[in-house]
Order: structure tokens, then sequence, then C-alpha cells
């Protein structure tokens, strides 16, 4: 196990086998510096949401007489990322969150990666995190089902597709 700054031990342990997942895909998240029986800080999740980048349209009037709308390129900017999985025993995304709400926020900003895995834990898709923190974390009611589930929230300055 590895330890962080104020003593606290941050573990990842994942949901159930990807086999007993109840879709095709799964995503598996795992952030530097962080350990869990699963490898370097690895949990899974039913869905992500959020994946995006987007890049202002600024238009300006071209000068002379055609009035010619020009359209340039303005601030980039890399959505929040919304993770969602079944209720477990594992609380090491409450201790992520709690570096935050601890005042911590140097210790929370981490890299790390998502990955979209198949139910044979395929890598089908990646996506690399620079300065990932847990921006929000609650449990909701699932929309079909009724069952209570995790939800994470994770800014980031960004999150690009090797």
């Amino acid at each position: 196990m590895r330890r962080i700054a104020f003593g606290l031990a941050i573990v990842f342990v994942s949901v159930p086998l990807l086999a007993q997942a109840a879709s095709t895909f799964a995503f598996r998240l795992r952030i530097d510096g962080m350990t869990g029986d699963l490898g370097a800080g690895t949990a899974f999740f039913k869905s992500c949401t959020g994946l995006e980048s987007t890049t202002e349209v600024v238009e300006y009037r071209e000068g002379g007489e055609s009035g010619t709308i020009r359209k340039i390129p303005g601030t980039l900017r890399y959505g929040n990322i919304t993770l969602k999985r079944g209720i477990t025993a594992d609380n090491s995304l409450a201790l992520w969150r709690g570096l935050l709400e601890d005042g911590h926020f140097d210790q929370a900003r981490r890299s790390g990666t998502i990955v979209l895995v198949d139910k044979a834990n395929r890598e089908i898709a990646r996506w690399n995190l620079v300065n990932a923190w847990p921006a929000r974390l609650s449990i909701e009611a699932d929309e079909t089902s009724g069952d209570p589930q995790e939800i994470m929230v994770i800014a980031v300055d960004a999150s690009r597709r090797p």
C-alpha cells in the first residue's frame, strides 16, 4: 500500500469482475500515485460522459467593404468527466475527494487514464487525464433500476486520446 501526504492511504478496489458487468463495455480509471488490488489506482465504472474538448469560435468582422465575418479559434476547454458505478465497499473515491474537502488541493490533483475495455478487459480506447481532481462525489438512485450508484465528477486540465 502506498502512503501519501498527511498519513492518508488511498486504495482503489474495483467492483466485481468485468465478466459480471451488465454491459458489453466498462471504463477503467487509473489515477497515478494510488494503489489497489487490481493495479495502480484502478476502479471500474459502467458509464462515462464528458470526455470532450471544445474550442470557442470567435467571430470578427473583416475591414473593408466586404463586411465578411471571419471565424478564429478561441479558448480551449475540456469537459468535466462523470463516471458512474454501483455502490461498493471501496471508499477510495471518498478518500480522494476528502483531500479536497480538507484543503489539500495540490495532493488531490493527479494524472491518470480512463480506458474503455470490453468484457475480456481488452483495451478499446484510452484517454490521458492531466491534473485530474474529484470535483463531486455523490450517491444517487440509478434512473433505470433504482439501485444506488456512486457518481464521481472529475475536473481536468486536459483529457486527450493518444
